[in-house]
């Protein structure tokens, strides 16, 4: 398992990009990608790796949408937009309260079932 640090500029490297990649072409978070490769690669526990892909989302939301927002065929509504974003910061403050009070083995699992049925949901 390899530890969280500088030394490891590669591998965030490696992770940033596939992530990047990943959220602009499929309009995913970063935390389908980051969090269990911090998890599993780095060393990071759970709660620490669900903070550091919603930073690092900040700065992949901004630049994926001023691509899309580029494109001619592309209309992104203003109003939805504003909506949508106060509703995710006040879901997010509460989103992250309930984690806080979830152990970390349990929100894994958690996690886990969420992207599965996600992904179930979507296949079918």
């Amino acid at each position: 398992m390899v530890q969280i640090g500088a030394s490891n500029w590669y591998l965030f490297a490696g992770l940033g990009l596939l992530a990047g990649i990943a959220s602009g072409a499929l309009g995913v978070g970063s935390g389908i990608i980051v969090i269990p490769a911090l998890v599993f690669l780095a060393g990071a526990t759970q709660k620490e790796a669900q903070g550091t892909a919603l930073a690092v989302m900040i700065a992949m939301a901004i630049m994926g949408t001023l691509r899309y927002h580029m494109n001619q065929e592309i209309t992104l509504y203003l109003w939805g937009i504003i909506v949508l974003s106060i509703f995710a910061i006040i879901g997010s403050n509460i989103g992250s309260s309930i984690a806080f009070a979830i152990p970390a083995p349990v929100l894994k699992k958690v996690f886990a079932g969420f992207i599965i049925l996600v992904g179930v949901r979507m296949l079918f």
